[in-house]
């Protein structure tokens, strides 16, 4: 985390394990992804004042919390969301639902 001008700048390297869906053969598996994050929060309250300040959440602006809390669950889930695989696959090779 990095203070600048504005607020407090996050950057990360995570990874984590996702229990997906196999598009082929339609079976359950953990899908390991890596990603990196970098996104700017910002204060909703002026911490020396206490004053209120207008901060554009509507834009997806990322918001420090008026008793100083930086919540990095939204930041995290949307960033998972975006780095699952569009047609994710148990193996590269997967041969698809076998009849039996």
């Amino acid at each position: 985390m990095t203070r600048t001008s504005q607020g407090i700048l996050v950057e990360s390297k995570l990874s984590a394990e996702v229990a997906l869906m196999c598009s082929r053969c339609l079976g359950a598996f953990l899908c390991p992804i890596n990603f990196t994050l970098k996104e700017e929060f910002f204060p909703t309250v002026d911490m020396p004042g206490g004053r209120v300040l207008s901060v554009q959440e509507s834009l997806g602006c990322f918001t420090i919390s008026s008793d100083t809390m930086l919540d990095e669950r939204e930041l995290i889930r949307q960033y998972t969301l975006l780095n699952l695989p569009m047609k994710p696959l148990c193996q590269p090779d997967c041969t698809g639902i076998r009849e039996e």
